[in-house]
């Protein structure tokens, strides 16, 4: 009995030495583009773009995150008026932000007509982007907003719950 309790402690011992905080199952690393598209709920299967454009001679970036799913896609974009190795945290709202909205057609083709303001129109735009973490070649965050077809005030699309986390960023020096 007494060489049962040793080789039992002995590997006892061998599996807490094998644990460390990185198992915490709190650590979610995955990385994924999901949203509610006029309350149905939309996930990626692909980031099909993720780059950070800096343009150091004008001080300004811009981030495109697409994701994309058999039937649509989704396009966030961020303009910065600074250049560095990542996005600022924080809020974008108004001209710095645009969310665009495509569809696949019956014939196969991606359709792109939904914008977060109306081209040639006076309506605002209540689209929102909030990056959440920007580090080690990776960003996260959320975003909303209504997406209008063209002109029209009425034909919209409502993106809602929108998150993307752990997108890797291919950046791009201009």
């Amino acid at each position: 009995m007494s060489k049962f309790l040793k080789s039992f402690k002995f590997t006892m011992i061998l599996l807490l030495l094998g644990c460390n905080s990185n198992d915490d199952s709190n650590n979610n690393t995955s990385s994924f583009m999901r949203a509610d598209i006029d309350s149905v709920s939309w996930e990626s299967t692909s980031i099909e773009l993720s780059n950070l454009n800096v343009f150091n001679a004008s001080d300004f970036q811009q981030l495109l995150i697409k994701g994309a799913n058999d039937d649509f896609k989704i396009t966030v974009v961020i303009n910065e008026q600074i250049s560095s190795n990542c996005i600022t945290e924080g809020m974008y709202t108004g001209t710095f932000v645009n969310i665009d909205y495509s569809y696949k057609t019956d014939s196969g083709v991606f359709l792109t007509e939904y914008y977060n303001d109306p081209i040639n129109n006076s309506l605002e735009s209540d689209a929102i982007v909030n990056i959440t973490e920007c580090s080690d070649g990776s960003v996260s965050g959320t975003f909303s907003g209504t997406l209008y077809k063209g002109t029209s005030s009425t034909d919209t699309v409502s993106i809602t719950n929108g998150e993307f986390q752990n997108i890797t960023l291919n950046l791009i020096e201009n």
